[in-house]
């Protein structure tokens, strides 16, 4: 598996876990469009096997793949949406100010 920073800052990798948060059980065509579709296609791959987003493959006359976040997924979902909210995440970890340059 690749570590998750690194797989984080790769292109377009935030904005799949971004579409696919907003748009619960979309199909591919929703994820890859243009720009950066052979990007995306890659990325997409690479998040599932990293088990950030799950897939469900259905046949209806042809084979349809649907994507989810799975709970590690959902939850940078959430964090990133706080993030960008301007939202406050807790940095100190309970330690004070004197303490937080010895804080490991």
């Amino acid at each position: 598996m690749t570590d998750l920073r690194e797989l984080i800052s790769r292109p377009c990798s935030i904005e799949i876990l971004m579409t696919i948060g907003d748009n619960p059980g979309c199909n591919q065509s929703v994820i890859v469009r243009p720009p950066s579709r052979g990007t995306k296609f890659r990325r997409l791959e690479d998040l599932v096997e990293a088990g950030l987003i799950s897939v469900r493959t259905e046949s209806v006359g042809r084979t349809v793949k649907f994507y989810n976040l799975t709970e590690d997924g959902m939850r940078f979902y959430r964090l990133w949406r706080q993030f960008e909210s301007g939202g406050d995440l807790p940095t100190d970890y309970d330690t004070s100010l004197a303490q937080g340059a010895e804080a490991k």
